[in-house]
């Protein structure tokens, strides 16, 4: 049960979720600017592996196919989600249907060319005994994934999981040590860091890379740096750390147009895109509402 990949080599992956109907299709990709391309989301559905907000395997062997602009391209699939969580529940509860989830997992990644799986389950600690069962998942899969590479004498499948970046999230969630010996590699979500919250509402960098001067506490470790260093101090080698960067913000309902810098007291998510803007809608508004940009220390 030892991951494969090379640690030495540089990873660099992209997301791309097929829910999105903007006009970036799988052709448009430049495939020479990452190593590994994870499509979003398959779920869990009658414990076995669907294709959720995917078109199946039409969006599977669409993103397979770029394999043919990049030879070197490693196609993943990502299982999971926010807001797919629940469908985890039941299958990890039974030994038995763990097994036929994780059959389904190797029969559709084989079936349609693809390299590897993503487990994005948040949060395992949702659920009793949620840190025991996700290792446990992590382990038939790897296991699996290991004894179908020796019996077709391909090389073995990739195992990662998107994983939370707070550390109060981490310690309830992951027994890291053990993660370890599964995953090739964790993809750490440094994003979505300062939400609206009730208990805390107000406006902050979506993925900071560092902590502000002013931040004190448990806020002072919503940053890529903290998050990165707090699971290297778990037991995750930083060779297998891929710190994640999001292409798009977060909008809010400010509670007066002249209160909208970093730390403004907020009223909740704003109406446009629910909360959130595009990487395109970002530029656009820069270039035509004249936003401007800061520096907070």
């Amino acid at each position: 049960m030892t991951p494969t990949s090379n640690q030495n080599q540089s990873v660099l992956i992209v997301s791309y979720y097929s829910w999105d109907k903007s006009s970036l299709k799988p052709d448009d990709i430049d495939t020479s600017l990452c190593t590994h391309l994870i499509l979003g989301f398959a779920d869990v559905e009658d414990r076995i592996l669907s294709k959720g907000s995917t078109d199946g395997e039409s969006s599977y062997r669409a993103v397979a196919g770029l394999k043919a602009k990049n030879p070197h391209l490693k196609v993943m699939l990502s299982v999971g989600g926010g807001s797919h969580s629940q469908s985890f529940h039941d299958m990890v509860a039974d030994p038995s249907n763990t097994d036929r989830f994780v059959a389904s997992v190797v029969e559709t990644l084989r079936g349609n060319n693809l390299d590897g799986i993503d487990v994005d389950w948040e949060f395992p600690m949702d659920i009793r005994n949620g840190k025991a069962h996700f290792t446990r998942l992590l382990q038939k899969l790897r296991t699996a994934f290991d004894d179908e590479a020796k019996a077709s004498g391909r090389q073995s499948l990739i195992l990662s999981a998107a994983v939370a970046a707070q550390s109060v999230l981490v310690k309830a969630s992951y027994d890291v040590p053990e993660i370890e010996r599964y995953v090739d590699f964790i993809n750490l979500m440094t994003y979505d860091l300062h939400l609206f919250k009730w208990y805390y509402p107000f406006s902050g960098h979506n993925s900071p890379l560092y902590g502000r001067r002013r931040e004190i506490g448990y806020f002072a470790t919503l940053n890529m740096a903290s998050s990165a260093k707090f699971w290297s101090s778990r037991g995750m080698p930083k060779a297998k750390i891929i710190v994640g960067i999001p292409t798009y913000g977060l909008v809010w309902k400010l509670c007066h147009r002249i209160w909208h810098g970093v730390s403004c007291l907020t009223l909740g998510k704003g109406t446009v895109g629910g909360g959130y803007i595009s990487y395109p809608e970002v530029g656009l508004s820069c270039l035509f509402l004249r936003w401007h940009s800061f520096v907070v220390e």
